[in-house]
């Protein structure tokens, strides 16, 4: 089987990673212990340098996604950030609004990620994107976006991750999409 790379290196600069700590951060590698490496990966998050791209590009997506919203945002708007970590996406965004404050959702596969996120007062629940379903009724959500998510989770789960976003979402709202291998 091909490796495939977890993510494209410009987010984190991993093959730094994998020389220094001698762990491979492939896909291949990745998902048969998903959850032993994402419980790893938390901790060492601070310490895997951000490239220039990325520390550019996060500012920029933010502040495109919440110019939009601004549009049609109103108070209690049920945002959801597939993949969304710990929160830090959801709140930058919702803190460029003005004047409007979010229903915060957030479905990630870290357990740590979770909890972090809940004590930020985010509705956080952890599952597995590629093959759970999401913990919302359908047609609920109001915008949705997904950054960098797509890119690590291997292609054929891809019409799950893209199903569930579907289901739960309101007809005709907004989903946001990032990522470096497959675009915005």
């Amino acid at each position: 089987m091909p490796q495939r790379r977890l993510v494209t290196g410009n987010v984190y600069d991993l093959d730094k990673y994998e020389r220094v700590t001698g762990r491979s951060m492939h896909a291949n590698d990745y998902f048969p212990r998903i959850g032993q490496v994402a419980s790893e990966f938390f901790p060492l998050r601070s310490h895997i340098p951000l490239t220039p791209t990325h520390n550019s590009v996060i500012p920029a997506v933010h502040r495109e996604i919440a110019g939009d919203m601004q549009e049609y945002a109103t108070n209690g708007l049920k945002f959801l950030d597939v993949g969304g970590s710990s929160g830090g996406r959801v709140l930058d965004i919702e803190g460029r609004l003005k004047g409007v404050k979010l229903g915060k959702y957030i479905v990630d596969v870290d357990k740590r990620s979770v909890d972090e996120a809940r004590t930020k007062g985010i509705d956080a629940r952890q599952l597995d994107l590629t093959q759970e379903r999401f913990p919302f009724e359908s047609e609920t959500i109001d915008s949705a976006f997904s950054g960098w998510t797509f890119e690590i989770i291997p292609l054929h789960f891809h019409g799950h991750v893209a199903g569930e976003i579907h289901r739960v979402l309101k007809p005709g709202v907004r989903f946001y999409f990032q990522d470096y291998k497959y675009g915005e």
